[in-house]
């Protein structure tokens, strides 16, 4: 009787790429930091929010849309053709201290524009909270849910990331690894003035630095 060994289904073996083996490890790392970050702050978290209720009107959090990881193939620049609105990746919510007035806020967000040095709209503790880049202590939320990275370029918002891609060549690229905004800022490696607006950045605009990542 002759055995039909191709009819039998056989499950291929689970090959983990040296790729997927990083960006697992990566992701461990990640959740490991922010939980011990939120674990180690939340005192500090709960001082701030306090202040930050007492000292202003408003909520204690401001949360503002980003663009996020882009995991689409790096060829076809038309974009993902089951998107409406390719934004660049994927939107995810941010979540920081407010730091400025309520109405200067929702404008701001609306308009989608840089910060300014010495910000008219910023209240007395959202200075010391900017200062210090105490306001971007609830991010360590963002990292442990998976919609930043530690260390990485620091997420635009949709209106600015879609500005700086038609100005600069390959700056999508920078997609291609999660956000990150609570730690180490790659745009100081650089020397790049942040608070300076579109029509002044220069046009590799943290680019290289940025794209080191993308490994």
């Amino acid at each position: 009787m002759t055995s039909l060994p191709w009819l039998i289904p056989i499950a291929p073996p689970r090959v983990l790429t040296r790729r997927t083996q990083r960006e697992g490890a990566r992701r461990a790392l990640n959740v490991v930091i922010a939980a011990l970050g939120l674990v180690l702050t939340l005192p500090l978290m709960i001082v701030i929010a306090v202040l930050v209720k007492l000292t202003s009107r408003g909520p204690i959090l401001f949360i503002q849309t980003r663009v996020g990881l882009d995991r689409r193939a790096l060829t076809g620049a038309g974009g993902n053709t089951r998107r409406h609105v390719d934004a660049g990746g994927q939107l995810f919510k941010m979540y920081k201290f407010r730091t400025m007035q309520v109405a200067d806020e929702q404008s701001t967000q609306a308009k989608q524009v840089w910060a300014r040095p010495d910000d008219p709209r910023v209240t007395p503790i959202g200075g010391v909270l900017r200062k210090f880049r105490l306001d971007e202590l609830p991010q360590l939320w963002n990292v442990l849910i998976g919609d930043m990275n530690v260390v990485g370029p620091r997420p635009e918002q949709p209106s600015i990331f879609n500005y700086l891609r038609q100005q600069i060549e390959g700056y999508p690229r920078r997609q291609r690894v999660r956000r990150c905004e609570p730690a180490v800022r790659l745009d100081h490696q650089t020397g790049i003035d942040r608070t300076a607006p579109p029509a002044r950045a220069p046009r590799h605009y943290r680019l290289g630095a940025d794209q080191s990542s993308v490994r």
